[in-house]
């Protein structure tokens, strides 16, 4: 896991600091945040699309953190919390 910790930086800019950027521009709602630590971007977990998840597979940027409490980091790649 630690491979995919490098290059991200926890305290990177969000891109948008007022909500999920894809339920954004749906028009769509969310539940639970989570800012990639690589880019930024600010993704849903649980709004039935699964923004978080999504992004991982377009861009293989696998580390986020809760957001926007960075109380946790979960590696998508894989699917496990990162101490």
């Amino acid at each position: 896991m630690d491979s995919h910790l490098e290059g991200t930086n926890r305290d990177i800019a969000p891109t948008t600091p007022e909500g999920c950027t894809q339920c954004l521009a749906n028009g769509t709602r969310w539940i639970d945040l989570h800012k990639c630590i690589t880019c930024g971007e600010v993704v849903c977990c649980s709004s039935g699309e699964a923004h978080s998840r999504k992004h991982f597979e377009k861009t293989g940027h696998a580390v986020v953190v809760h957001y926007p409490n960075p109380s946790w980091t979960w590696c998508w790649a894989h699917n496990a919390y990162i101490k």
